[in-house]
């Protein structure tokens, strides 16, 4: 039996609770990358490890699992298509239907199919699930990304090369059937070839589709960061912007972005040039940058606060890792920033044990809250980490196994810059049919929750 360790950092009546869980299961081994979480209607979170092996069918699936608004474990589910080999799959992000039953598309790394799952809120039994067909993006992407549009439709895209570009297939689905409702085949446009990404996928205020990503250029190559607007379907390309640095030795790989109510981009990735992360922001219908910074730690490492950005309007938040100047290792940490200028608000570490860790994968907001998951450097398998933190920023201090540290970024070197715009045309229809598929295992894990300690 594993056990979620639960650590509350606040907790009263007719409030917002914070909290964090640990998990480490030596029965099984995970692939470190792209831990998932959502938030429903109501507050619950869920949490998804995309690769986990161990079981005695030998075959890799993904976990799905249930916390309440207070970091209460519900239940727990493995799910693992029935025509999946032993390369196992890979996930994209959890989204929901109206009923705010999650809905999980699983891909098959190596293979050439994608399944949808449908759960039960009430259990995590599986309701509905159906065979996308298949798709080389879909299929093969390392990167993979989800959306939802004001009408429930679900947007999915991913990434792979073909010969002279970048394929993203952008596939939007009835979360109340899991059928497709359209498909299309995005060749990016120049100057991006082969070598260049697709990250993350986002809807904005009025429904249209964006792209972010990095696009490989010059020789020798280098990277600037990209956001593209497509139309509401896909259908058409509306624009992109891309920045760099004005230094041809300097690169900023774009990672993942945001896209506010008002249409304003934000672009955050690497920034390879003795400093750490750098993020811009594209006013709506592109053209030049509104902002651009290159942030670094004030005492320690590069940061990388680059697994995700999410915007409320109000602040932009960032999620990765920076350093701990108590044991010179990398932490989970969250950062908060103005919309108006980039400057700081505040940054947070969570550290556990004295340990390492990373947040690596995607980033939710709530009204009150940021959530967000990744893993720590704490025996083997590495533990899983969710943490759930006030917006403000406002909780410090020592709790159980955590330290909730606050620590400072600066804007060092020189700046990412305005590359170029343009305007798109037509983009190419693609096919997918829906057939129905069954579910292998869709068995409960026996996971319990113990609480360390409340403040």
């Amino acid at each position: 039996m594993s056990s979620w360790k639960r650590t509350l950092f606040s907790s009263a009546a007719g409030e917002e609770t914070y909290w964090a869980a640990v998990l480490q299961n030596t029965a099984l081994s995970y692939g470190d990358e792209n831990q998932k979480v959502a938030v429903d209607s109501s507050g619950n979170v869920y949490f998804m490890e995309p690769r986990v092996t161990g079981y005695s069918d030998s075959t890799e699936g993904q976990t799905v699992t249930k916390f309440d608004p207070e970091g209460t474990f519900q239940w727990g589910k493995r799910l693992r298509p029935s025509n999946v080999n032993s390369q196992g799959s890979a996930a994209f992000g959890i989204q929901f239907d109206s009923s705010d039953n999650p809905i999980v598309l699983a891909m098959q790394l190596g293979g050439t199919r994608v399944n949808a799952y449908k759960l039960s809120a009430s259990d995590g039994s599986t309701t509905l699930v159906t065979d996308l067909g298949q798709g080389e993006a879909m299929a093969f992407s390392d990167y993979t990304a989800t959306g939802v549009q004001s009408d429930g439709t679900l947007v999915y895209a991913a990434a792979s090369p073909i010969t002279g570009g970048v394929n993203v297939t952008v596939l939007r689905v009835n979360p109340s059937t899991l059928a497709a409702v359209s498909v299309r085949n995005v060749v990016l446009p120049r100057p991006f070839n082969q070598n260049s990404t697709m990250r993350k996928v986002a809807v904005g205020p009025n429904d249209e589709i964006v792209l972010f990503g990095a696009v490989r250029y010059g020789s020798p190559p280098n990277f600037r960061a990209y956001a593209m607007v497509l139309n509401t379907t896909g259908s058409a390309f509306d624009w992109e912007g891309v920045a760099g640095y004005s230094s041809s030795s300097q690169v900023f790989t774009g990672f993942t972005g945001a896209i506010d109510s008002s249409g304003n981009c934000y672009v955050a990735g690497g920034a390879y040039s003795g400093f750490g992360t750098a993020i811009v922001k594209f006013p709506d219908n592109g053209g030049s940058i509104s902002w651009g910074l290159n942030w670094d730690e004030v005492t320690g490492s590069s940061p990388l606060l680059y697994s995700d950005v999410q915007t409320d309007d109000t602040d932009v938040f960032l999620s990765g890792y920076t350093t701990n100047t108590a044991t010179s290792s990398s932490v989970p940490t969250f950062m908060s920033i103005s919309p108006s200028d980039g400057s700081e608000n505040w940054t947070r570490q969570v550290v556990y044990n004295s340990k390492g860790g990373f947040f690596n994968g995607n980033m939710v907001l709530t009204d009150d809250a940021v959530i967000a998951a990744g893993f720590i450097y704490d025996g083997s398998p590495k533990k899983r980490i969710i943490a759930k933190l006030p917006k403000d920023g406002s909780i410090t201090g020592t709790f159980g196994n955590f330290v909730i540290k606050s620590t400072s970024m600066t804007n060092a070197g020189s700046n990412p810059v305005y590359y170029t715009s343009s305007t798109g045309s037509s983009l190419n229809a693609g096919s997918y049919t829906t057939s129905s598929a069954s579910m292998t295992t869709n068995s409960a894990i026996t996971w319990t929750i113990d609480d360390e300690t409340l403040e």
